[in-house]
């Protein structure tokens, strides 16, 4: 029941873009404001390597980050570490989940997540 749980919660709080690389044009480091640059400051080296889709992907994960209140930055840094805490099957496993949900018609996703939010309503009892 564990997994599932932990299945669902990373279906409706991971967010995959959906754009291809061809659709986003490359933005340069300079381009970032000094903000973006010091949350994606590990990145620096690395940046003109990255995919425009990588770099989009990481720019939309900063703006994010910038936009969260210290509540929220705190509760993502804690799934952050619980997801690094995993074992490379796990993750594997996590990912496959994910890609066979986004596989799912809307109707079913909907469904999906409807039977998730009334699970975690739940008291541990009724679990």
């Amino acid at each position: 029941m564990k997994v599932r749980v932990v299945f669902l919660w990373l279906v409706l709080n991971v967010c995959v873009a959906g754009a291809t690389a061809q659709d986003v044009e490359p933005i340069t480091w300079d381009s970032l404001s000094p903000s973006q640059q010091s949350v994606l400051e590990r990145k620096a080296d690395e940046w003109d390597q990255l995919t425009p889709q990588q770099r989009d992907n990481l720019l939309r994960g900063a703006d994010r980050w910038l936009n969260m209140s210290q509540e929220e930055r705190k509760m993502a840094k804690e799934r952050f570490d619980r997801w690094q805490a995993l074992s490379p099957d796990r993750k594997r496993n996590i990912r496959e989940n994910f890609q066979r949900f986004r596989s799912l018609d809307p109707t079913d996703q909907k469904r999906l997540r409807q039977s998730y939010n009334r699970f975690k309503d739940m008291s541990p009892e009724q679990r």
